[in-house]
């Protein structure tokens, strides 16, 4: 099973619902899920183009994705600060396995440009690969009117959403989730 599976379904909704017809993928590295992830959207309705954009742009991969994919997956030669997007950059923006990477302060920078350019934002970390550990999935609500962050009102969501725990001891906790916004009335 590859990583990230159990989010596809997220993922797909967020995109309907948002009437998102670009990903701006953030901190891509060297592109990660978009080649088994683009058809795989595609094969349930989800038509997107997909854009591919790095802090430090890894150009050889980025060109090989477009060129396997006929430039259905794109990407932006020039380096792209999560934080503060360029606003001729626009599409539902996501993050796969990048997030833990941002202080908090970085992180909430990155949440409030989203919510500032009025781009739907998904953010997907997956602390282990294996399927019990991505099933650990929270939605957390962006509401674009009020500027919050709200998360639902299960255990499991208020759990999931304490994303900037250090883990203490030896022990270390892997905590997954998803961002999804929800739509402006």
């Amino acid at each position: 099973m590859k990583p990230y599976t159990a989010m596809v379904p997220l993922l797909a909704t967020a995109l309907q619902r948002t009437g998102a017809r670009r990903v701006l993928d953030l901190c891509s590295g060297a592109a990660g899920p978009w080649l088994w992830l683009h058809p795989v959207l595609a094969g349930m309705g989800v038509s997107v183009s997909v854009c591919l954009t790095d802090k430090y742009p890894n150009k050889e991969a980025f060109a090989r994705l477009s060129t396997v994919t006929h430039q259905a997956i794109s990407y932006h030669p020039q380096p792209v600060d999560a934080a503060r997007v360029p606003g001729e950059l626009l599409g539902f923006r996501t993050m796969f396995t990048a997030f833990h990477h941002f202080s908090p302060e970085q992180a909430r920078a990155v949440l409030a440009d989203a919510v500032c350019q009025r781009q739907g934002i998904g953010i997907f970390e997956a602390g282990q690969r294996s399927l019990l550990a991505i099933n650990w999935s929270a939605i957390v609500g962006v509401d674009f009117e009020s500027r919050r962050f709200s998360g639902f009102s299960d255990p499991l969501s208020q759990i999931s959403t304490v994303t900037f725990l250090r883990p203490r001891g030896q022990t270390k906790q892997r905590i997954q989730f998803n961002l999804c916004p929800t739509t402006p009335t």
